[in-house]
């Protein structure tokens, strides 16, 4: 299945969207769809305010447990914006790019800086708003996990994102997903045909709106909440002040 050729027409709306800036639904109403993200020109500008939120037990970790700054990610497997953020998504990461050459994806230079060097322990929460796939592949992730694949899901979904709710990340193509990952579909098929995570999944959902998440990605570096998929500059210099402040 070659679903990131569904992205080229999205790469225009996309650079429209970079250009005229966030739309952030208030109250209870739909999150923004665009990432939240705010900018003049072609240059992405974090939106930052103080904020934390709950870590369960259960949520996906990358990195040591006692790295000294925590960053977490609330994000939905359907946004293209976290797909670029992600680095998987090559069609909107070069959309992205497009709009401001400096700009690069978060998630793998987080790794290749941090999380591999012991500074960051990088943790991810669902934040699934998108609509019923959003809500299937979430859950299909815990799935991943209890065989020690969630990351290689996660780097393999975002890699085969469609349009939203076209069935891009329906069961049966979540199914497909974990063969080509070698996991073992007749407990994986099980998983997620019995909706053992669908709660937890919820939980999480909750925690994210608790924290005040109104868009996705959402990021949270240390005590720092910052919206969008802004360049990795931006939550570099986050880091590295929380880096400073622990006296690292």
């Amino acid at each position: 299945m070659n679903s990131n050729s569904k992205w080229v027409p999205v790469a225009v709306i996309i650079a429209g969207l970079i250009i005229a800036g966030a739309i952030i639904y208030s109250g209870k109403a739909t999150p923004a769809k665009n990432g939240g993200t705010t900018g003049g020109n072609t240059q992405q500008t974090a939106q930052t305010k103080t904020g934390t939120i709950k870590i369960e037990s259960y949520d996906p970790v990358m990195g040591q447990t006692n790295a000294p700054v925590t960053v977490v990610e609330a994000a939905d497997f359907q946004c293209p914006f976290c797909g670029a953020a992600s680095g998987d998504n090559q069609t909107v990461v070069q959309a992205m790019q497009q709009q401001d050459p400096s700009w690069q994806p978060i998630v793998t230079n987080l790794i290749k800086d941090y999380v591999d060097t012991g500074k960051v322990k990088f943790v991810f929460k669902q934040f699934p708003f998108l609509g019923a796939d959003s809500e299937t592949a979430a859950e299909a992730s815990f799935c991943a996990q209890d065989q020690g694949k969630f990351w290689d899901f996660y780097k393999y979904t975002y890699a085969h994102q469609g349009q939203e709710n076209s069935g891009s990340l329906s069961a049966a193509n979540l199914k497909q997903f974990a063969q080509t990952l070698g996991l073992n579909t007749t407990q994986f098929d099980s998983c997620l045909d019995s909706g053992k995570y669908k709660n937890q999944v919820a939980q999480d959902k909750q925690d994210g709106i608790n924290a005040g998440v109104s868009s996705t990605p959402t990021w949270f570096v240390g005590n720092q909440q910052i919206l969008g998929a802004v360049p990795f500059s931006q939550i570099q210099s986050a880091i590295n002040s929380q880096l400073s402040a622990a006296g690292k």
